[in-house]
Order: C-alpha cells, then sequence, then structure tokens
C-alpha cells in the first residue's frame, strides 16, 4: 500500500493485522511496517499513516543518513574475519 511521494518515489509501506488493540508503525531497514488491530480498515491505516507521515520520513532520512555508516561498519568486520 503506498500514499505519498518522497524524491520522486513512493513510499510504501506493509500492514501486518494481529489481534491487538493498539496500531504501531516502525521503519524497519528502511522499510515502513504498519501493525494494526484486524478491524482497522485501510481508510483508516491509511488515515493515520498520513497523519504520521513527518514521522515516518524522519525516521526513513534517519535510516538512509546511517545505512553508509552501519555498511562501512559490517564490511570491515567482515574483512577482519576473513584476514
Amino acid at each position: 500500500m503506498s500514499i505519498f511521494g518522497r524524491k520522486d518515489n513512493v513510499i510504501t509501506y506493509t500492514v501486518n493485522k494481529a489481534v491487538n488493540t493498539e496500531m504501531y508503525i516502525s521503519v524497519q531497514n528502511g522499510e515502513v511496517v504498519v501493525n494494526a488491530p484486524w478491524y482497522f480498515t485501510s481508510n483508516k491505516i491509511q488515515q493515520i499513516v498520513q497523519e504520521k507521515k513527518n514521522w515516518i520520513l524522519s525516521k526513513m532520512q534517519e535510516y538512509e543518513e546511517n545505512f553508509p555508516k552501519m555498511y562501512e561498519i559490517l564490511s570491515h568486520s567482515s574483512q577482519n574475519f576473513e584476514n
């Protein structure tokens, strides 16, 4: 499901419905994941995601800024194991 644009791209998110009573939004590995109660409609989920758009975009930006650092650390770590 996607709802808004960012840098000529569309941000997509995955919805997981479960038997819980609250909705959670997280950014995991650069992807937006929404955990919502089974009874939330698609429109309700989309409305809440839209309301949290600025938070989502800031977390996506944090990930993009930190990912090269994490990749560099991991690649150096794997090189140490190879030697």
